[in-house]
């Protein structure tokens, strides 16, 4: 099977909803990505033969996402570009259809990656309404929290498995904790400079590429401050004497991730370093009540297509959608926590829904560089039960 590499992978600091990128659109956020990974790799805009950007709100000019960043970006406009949307597994999704495009010969160079800029995402007006009745919004985030299968919000399924797996509400602050203090440390020692790129503060093509003044420089959402006692004080937000509360859940966030995808011979052919390659990827999809599982079951799958077991993967970036999610993750798989998430993960960071996937891939990149690990694997779980993996190893 053909050899597909990866060049380059940078991201944007992810901050908070209503935070420093409130004033961009989605669009803007994702040419900065895609434009570095051009940039770090040495490849022209016109050699790209397809870019894929998965994004989850698409309403208004979003519909076009993809083309429209790539444009914003400097890519030619002969380039052509689609935005796929699975939810929380966009941003992977994006990497796994570059993967098969390459793979297949339809191109040699993909630019995938996701963002997603909630602070910027629209209400919707509610015009079924009865005579005399004034339009009501509905808020779009909250519409796509909510599950319309299971007619509840997602987090529901969090209680399901906390009470499945038995998870405490303590062990599942004790996780947050966890996830913020390595966030924090990281941030601390440095570790993510090779993979965050600052964000320009105009949200037009100007700006971009003249380099304005950066918005953007660090991740936002880990907390320095918390503590047990704090997260204690929160109140369950899904079920009545539930466990499951703000400060052991992932927040909506924003941000962006960029990853170069080429053809491993083209690669070594143009003299370009492949920071790892592609072994193999797997999407899979469990009933909707259970969706936190779909990582682990992703992660299953493409271990035994590659005939890899557990104990050879050297680390795991797993989304932590809530800590009971990935806690029942763990229990199934019988994961060794220090190689999971190992500079915090998005109940610290914060979760950028459609870019949340590609970050983890980013951040796990750098992490094999960083500890000299060959084999990783980052892993999402999405709303309505899927689930998506893929396994890469260093070159």
């Amino acid at each position: 099977m053909k050899e597909i590499s990866i060049v380059s992978a940078v991201r944007t600091p992810i901050c908070r909803k209503g935070g420093e990128y409130k004033d961009m659109t989605a669009a803007d956020l994702a040419a900065v990505p895609m434009r570095e990974s051009l940039s770090r790799s040495g490849i022209a805009g016109d050699e790209v033969d397809q870019v894929i950007f998965g994004c989850v709100f698409q309403q208004g000019e979003n519909a076009y996402l993809a083309r429209l960043a790539a444009l914003r970006a400097g890519l030619s406009a002969t380039v052509p570009a689609f935005t796929p949307n699975s939810l929380c597994s966009s941003g992977l999704l994006a990497v796994s259809l570059a993967t098969q495009a390459i793979q297949v010969e339809k191109a040699e160079v993909v630019v995938a990656g996701g963002v997603e800029l909630v602070s910027q995402v629209p209400f919707l007006v509610n015009r079924n309404k009865g005579e005399g009745e004034e339009p009501t919004l509905i808020d779009t985030v909250d519409v796509v929290l909510t599950d319309p299968m299971l007619k509840q919000r997602v987090g529901c399924t969090a209680e399901y498995l906390a009470e499945t797996y038995q998870i405490s509400r303590t062990e599942q602050d004790a996780y947050a904790l966890t996830s913020h203090r390595r966030a924090v440390e990281a941030t601390k020692e440095g570790y993510s400079r090779l993979e965050i790129i600052p964000v320009p503060s105009l949200h037009s093509l100007k700006g971009i590429l003249e380099n304005e003044i950066p918005v953007g420089r660090h991740d936002t959402g880990p907390r320095s401050d918390l503590t047990l006692v704090r997260l204690a004080r929160f109140k369950p937000m899904f079920q009545e004497g539930g466990s499951v509360t703000v400060g052991n859940s992932s927040l909506p966030a924003d941000g962006a991730a960029g990853l170069l995808l080429m053809d491993g011979v083209l690669a070594a052919k143009k003299g370009i370093r492949s920071l790892v390659k592609i072994r193999d990827y797997a999407t899979v999809a469990l009933e909707p009540a259970k969706m936190g599982l779909a990582s682990g079951k992703a992660i299953s799958e493409v271990l035994a297509t590659s005939q890899l077991k557990i104990q050879d993967i050297d680390l795991f970036e797993i989304t932590e959608s809530f800590a009971a999610q990935i806690l029942a993750v763990g229990l199934e798989l019988n994961l060794d926590w220090r190689k999971v998430n190992v500079h915090g993960g998005t109940l610290a960071y914060g979760h950028p829904l459609g870019a949340s996937g590609a970050i983890q891939l980013v951040r796990l990149i750098h992490a094999l560089h960083r500890y000299g690990g060959r084999y990783g694997i980052a892993s999402c779980c999405a709303g309505g039960g899927g689930g998506i993996a893929i396994l890469v190893e260093v070159c």
